[in-house]
């Protein structure tokens, strides 16, 4: 996931946080084998392993290359849950967090809420969840698929190596998200946070932002002004 976190309500500091999840077994909520995220801002990630009980298919075990004996051996998910939320939310509990995934909205999200009010720990308020999948349906209309794999190829000219590890799925996202917004760096980070807030909050939400920058601006010019006179 990327993170975006800020205790002021301002556009240009959110915080974006890139999330992949790796999930196994049978069942509306299957474990969660594998979990990576990523903050662009420093380039940091967390990365982390976990076991479980439950049955494993075959295909899941082909396509993730999974060691049956090793994921019985490893701890569950719910040993980490609150380092993960710690790792996504150390410093700034009154900000908010925008938590990005590919076709988030339709799994990861929803296992992930699920797993951390399982163990007890509810989804922080300030937290909000972004689906990246209409996103590059937007930025980039009338794609036959709008797979990760399919978007990588078609944006990176390039077979992504590593896909479906965790780790790897959230640095292929970030670059991905960063040539279909055209954009590097902070100026990526800025971009994603406002299209996570319309995504989350409308189009409207987005429009008082910016008015009310522009209102900080003009405030801070007139300020400057005032300033020179004295």
């Amino acid at each position: 996931m990327v993170q975006l976190a800020s205790k002021k309500k301002k556009e240009s500091d959110r915080r974006n946080l890139n999330v992949n999840r790796r999930f196994v077994a049978k069942g509306r909520f299957p474990d969660i084998l594998e979990m990576a995220l990523l903050d662009p801002l420093n380039g940091k990630t967390w990365h982390q392993k976990f076991g479980s009980q439950k049955f494993i298919h075959q295909r899941v075990v082909d396509l993730l290359r999974i060691n049956v004996p090793e994921v019985r051996a490893r701890p569950a998910f719910s040993t980490r849950v609150l380092e993960i939320i710690d790792w996504i939310d150390p410093d700034e509990p009154d900000g908010l967090v925008l938590l990005f995934a590919h076709n988030g909205h339709r799994f990861d999200h929803k296992i992930f809420k699920h797993h951390l009010q399982e163990y007890g720990a509810h989804v922080p308020p300030n937290w909000y969840f972004v689906d990246t999948l209409p996103m590059a349906k937007e930025l980039v209309p009338f794609l036959r698929s709008y797979s990760l794999l399919n978007l990588a190829r078609g944006q990176l000219l390039e077979d992504p190596k590593g896909l479906h590890a965790a780790d790897a799925d959230v640095r292929i996202l970030w670059r991905v998200m960063e040539k279909l917004v055209g954009k590097k760096g902070d100026d990526t980070v800025r971009q994603l946070g406002r299209l996570g807030l319309q995504q989350v909050f409308g189009r409207e939400f987005l429009d008082e932002v910016q008015e009310e920058e522009e209102l900080e601006e003009v405030d801070f010019w007139n300020e400057e002004e005032d300033a020179a006179e004295v």
